[in-house]
């Protein structure tokens, strides 16, 4: 294996992601169970990979001592333009309401699977993440998911801004599928990751870096348990487990212990989404609303915008918002 250090940031006392001599393979100093669930055929009913409509499967195997073998998926990326909104829509509506972030470019390839150019997310580690919208995802522009996770958007924003009623219409039709879903994602995720590790994002990497290059670390507020870490020369990593309102880490190479830090343990934004939110219909609903909004804010070019479309009926200005579907209307002076 080659020791390509770069290649991921460093964790657990200086372990990094290196790609194998005949560059096939990606090694990482961590499960990769996730990956799998999405990425390849290892499981059966998979209702994630069936809802993505991935028609691939790629080699993926967790081993022993926190490890995982991973094909380079990297000679299968296209630089085609995006030729439908589709599959970019099933990516935002499946990490919306499943807690996944953290996909910014570095974590998203592009590849034509069945002639479509689709967005891919390839470090898959950081599902069930408690207090997420779509704007926290990193899959759309949001000076929220900016300041939180420290990485800009990877979307091609022209493609979305000439196609924004399309896009808001398929955002709720998707949505609203998915969400009858829901139920069954938890049950499989359940009896397939109960036991995976799933990573806990307390700052943002850029801040982490900041600290680093401040000897007495005070240029941000951090735990004790992110100094020990910083103090190795790693970017701090935690996770939890579903079911598992602790946060944990590595105190040695191969010592996993739970934090001890009450700000920590006691913020609910850190806390992995448990079974009530996949079967709270207010509580996707209300996510529904708020992604849609973002995606209007974010999108709209101009001071006043008025469409129907085959789902919703919108008006916005800078003085009112009414946006109107079957399940609810959102109202608002406030644009």
């Amino acid at each position: 294996m080659d020791n390509n250090i770069g290649l991921s940031d460093s964790h657990r006392f200086g372990k990094a992601v290196s790609l194998s001599k005949d560059k096939n393979f990606f090694h990482k100093p961590r499960p990769a169970r996730l990956e799998s669930i999405f990425l390849s055929n290892s499981f059966q009913n998979n209702p994630f990979k069936d809802y993505l409509n991935y028609n691939f499967n790629f080699e993926i195997q967790t081993e022993l001592n926190w490890s995982s073998k991973c094909q380079n998926l990297l000679p299968y990326r296209t630089n085609d333009k995006p030729n439908s909104l589709l599959p970019f829509v099933k990516l935002m509506v499946l990490a919306t309401f499943t807690g996944l972030h953290d996909l910014h470019c570095e974590n998203i390839l592009y590849i034509k699977n069945e002639g479509l150019v689709t967005p891919v997310p390839i470090d898959i580690e950081t599902i069930l993440f408690n207090n997420i919208s779509l704007g926290d995802t990193a899959l759309i522009p949001s000076s929220i998911a900016i300041e939180k996770f420290g990485f800009q958007p990877n979307i091609v924003n022209n493609f979305f801004m000439n196609n924004l009623e399309s896009l808001m219409d398929m955002f709720y039709f998707e949505s609203t599928k998915l969400i009858e879903k829901l139920p069954l994602m938890w049950d499989f995720l359940e009896e397939n990751i109960v036991n995976e590790p799933i990573r806990i994002i307390l700052k943002p990497t850029l801040d982490y870096y900041r600290a680093m290059e401040d000897k007495e670390m005070n240029i941000i507020d951090l735990y004790d348990e992110e100094k020990f870490q910083l103090m190795n020369s790693d970017i701090p990593y935690f996770f939890s487990y579903m079911g598992d309102q602790n946060i944990y880490y590595f105190d040695s190479p191969d010592t996993i212990t739970k934090t001890k830090s009450k700000s920590i343990t006691s913020n609910t934004d850190y806390l992995i989404r448990d079974k009530s939110f996949f079967i709270d219909k207010d509580r996707t609903c209300e996510l529904l609303q708020v992604s849609l909004l973002q995606i209007l804010k974010n999108y709209n070019q101009k001071n006043d915008i008025e469409f129907e479309s085959k789902f919703l009926s919108v008006r916005a200005n800078s003085k009112h918002l009414f946006v109107e579907t079957e399940n609810f209307i959102i109202e608002s002076d406030d644009f």
